[in-house]
């Protein structure tokens, strides 16, 4: 039997706890970095300043992260006036593995969320990165069942969605978009005309400023913890949108 809706659904932050990975690797890099003239403080301040740059040319791959910290160990190396060490680079390029070896967690909620959603609606998934490590991730923590369509891309914006959902025998009024991202979840979906449930995912010290500035254009369900998707999911003439992450 056809399905009458379909949701697509976000990976990084959303399902998989993609973030601590990165947390775990810039807490190494900032252990190695054990210089009593600079803080720790004072050196996460010029590794998110390098990797803001970095992301503007890089984007999502896991690479960049290996990028700005060799970039920002030699900054820093240059206010203090040090000579480089061939041992804290060759420690430094093993953080930046971390960001690809390392498989991160299944957020909590989610597994139960897509068990009880693949019996009700099509499920998609639409992920930014580099597909080979992307789908690792889906592999490796059991999620690639769940799914009937996976598409990873460089970037997440209206057009993507749209030409996505044109691979589909779905509408915009029958399609739900869930992830944790206004600028690239959210947005992109209430432009598109779906109805959108924003995962207002949280780390206990990490935290993407560089995503969360973003304002929304509409309004939006928003929920701090997965099974309250299925919540509105079920009932959604029973929640209130919102327009806002406050």
């Amino acid at each position: 039997m056809s399905k009458q809706k379909l949701i697509i659904f976000d990976l990084d932050d959303t399902l998989l706890d993609t973030s601590d990975i990165y947390w775990q690797a810039r807490s190494r890099f900032v252990e190695l970095l054990n210089f009593k003239e600079i803080s720790v403080e004072e050196i996460v301040d010029e590794f998110e300043k390098v990797d803001s740059i970095h992301m503007k040319t890089m984007g999502f791959s896991p690479y960049r992260y290996e990028k700005t910290m060799l970039f920002t160990y030699k900054l820093i190396l240059r206010r203090l006036n040090r000579e480089p060490s061939d041992e804290i680079i060759s420690q430094i390029k093993l953080c930046g593995r971390i960001i690809i070896e390392q498989m991160p967690k299944v957020i909590d909620g989610a597994n139960e969320l897509l068990e009880w959603a693949a019996k009700h609606f099509k499920l998609a998934l639409l992920t930014r990165g580099e597909e080979n490590l992307q789908l690792k991730k889906l592999y490796s923590t059991g999620l690639v069942n769940y799914f009937d369509l996976i598409k990873v891309v460089s970037q997440k914006n209206t057009g993507v969605f749209r030409k996505f959902l044109e691979n589909t025998e779905y509408s915009p009024e029958d399609t739900w978009v869930i992830g944790d991202s206004i600028k690239s979840d959210i947005n992109p979906g209430i432009k598109l005309g779906a109805i959108c449930i924003l995962y207002v995912y949280s780390h206990h010290s990490y935290y993407w400023e560089q995503e969360y500035k973003c304002q929304s254009i509409g309004s939006f369900y928003k929920t701090h913890h997965l099974l309250e998707a299925k919540e509105i999911l079920q009932s959604p003439l029973s929640f209130k949108q919102v327009d806002t992450l406050l």
